[in-house]
């Protein structure tokens, strides 16, 4: 399940991101979807099937620049639309033109997140096992969330850096959601090892936000 992305890319639909959702309605996520939510993921996936991922996903994404860690925030709103998005593309121009949306296959996707704020983490770092040793909370006001679920890749890929960024890891983290309302501001910290920390602040926390209040 890894998930990269390169900063050129994304700095190319920023425009397009933004100006797509900002005339959108206030709302707020969602952490278990009811069958009409469903149905309006399914429908808003197969309306954007051909869109660019990352303006797709942009009021998903917190991505911080070079060496920082490249955040995507998942909902089940989130997994079954985009989901849907990859895969009427496949069926309209991929090799899966057979592949037919099923109720099985879209129960599926939204399993992947099942009821939790799932984040996809990308990390960099100078070894093949660098993210052993990185922990994560989730703030909400002055309440702390701890994670449900962390799946971290048993080796690094190679990123294309160089040094200290030699290496990527896609970190996969759900954490429970019964004691947020889905319209509030959280932030993501990601506490790495010594030493891989912000630039400039090597050993400090990176702190990542949201506004949950602005996606479904």
């Amino acid at each position: 399940m890894a998930f990269s992305l390169t900063r050129a890319a994304v700095s190319a639909c920023a425009a397009a991101g933004l100006v797509m959702f900002a005339a959108g309605p206030v709302q707020s996520a969602t952490f278990k979807l009811s069958d009409e939510q469903v149905a309006e993921a399914v429908e808003h996936g197969k309306m954007h099937f051909d869109q660019d991922v990352a303006a797709f996903r942009w009021p998903y994404i917190n991505n911080q620049g070079y060496g920082y860690p490249y955040v995507l925030m998942r909902t089940e709103y989130l997994a079954v639309s985009d989901y849907v998005r990859r895969s009427e593309y496949q069926r309209k121009y991929g090799s899966q033109r057979i592949h037919k949306l099923n109720e099985a296959r879209i129960k599926s996707a939204q399993s992947e997140v099942d009821g939790h704020l799932q984040f996809m983490v990308t990390v960099y770092g100078p070894s093949e096992n660098f993210m052993e040793e990185y922990d994560f909370t989730l703030m909400a006001g002055d309440k702390k969330v701890m994670p449900a679920y962390v799946d971290k890749p048993v080796m690094a890929e190679n990123s294309g850096f160089k040094g200290k960024l030699m290496y990527a890891a896609t970190i996969i983290i759900d954490f429970p959601t019964d004691d947020l309302s889905g319209d509030e501001q959280v932030t993501l910290v990601v506490d790495p090892p010594d030493g891989l920390g912000p630039s400039g602040s090597r050993n400090s926390n990176f702190n990542v936000p949201f506004d949950l209040a602005s996606v479904k």
